[in-house]
């Protein structure tokens, strides 16, 4: 049915829960996962190109932070998966946002589903804070599976 999933992990409580539960889906589907970590960049542009001690700009500081929390991230995922016995891959790019990272990571890794955790804001606090499931929703070209939060 689903040969490849897109499970996208940002290192919360809430993103290991769903890869684990990913994990789970996948061995029942017998899919290969793919975990995805965003280097989402959001640095003002006057600030970027700014130099420290050292002679690296804020914007290269920021990057190289991300990428290595991004690695430690997926490796984590990777140990999900490892445990269930459930071939898979990595992957991380840079993107705008981690929503249309996510969008664009699904297809050039080809896969047919994402999966992926989405906190259950309601009312105000979805209004000002957006909802990046919201928007992998609406414009993702292949089915999401929403994973809510157990408690």
């Amino acid at each position: 049915m689903y040969k490849k999933i897109l499970v996208p992990v940002d290192g919360s409580e809430l993103s290991d829960e769903s890869a684990k539960e990913a994990v789970k889906l996948a061995k029942n589907l017998g899919s290969e996962l793919c975990f995805y970590h965003a280097n989402v960049v959001a640095i003002p542009p006057m600030m970027a190109a700014e130099v420290l001690q050292g002679g690296q700009t804020v914007a290269e500081i920021f990057s190289e932070t991300q990428e290595a929390h991004g690695k430690k991230v997926l490796a984590q995922a990777a140990k999900f998966a490892d445990q269930g016995g459930i071939k898979f891959s990595t992957y991380s790019s840079s993107a705008e946002s981690a929503w249309q990272g996510v969008v664009s990571a699904a297809k050039k890794q080809e896969c047919d589903l994402i999966v992926m955790a989405s906190h259950g804001r309601r009312g105000l606090k979805s209004l000002l804070l957006g909802s990046e499931t919201h928007h992998v929703l609406t414009h993702s070209t292949i089915p999401v599976l929403v994973q809510r939060p157990k408690s």
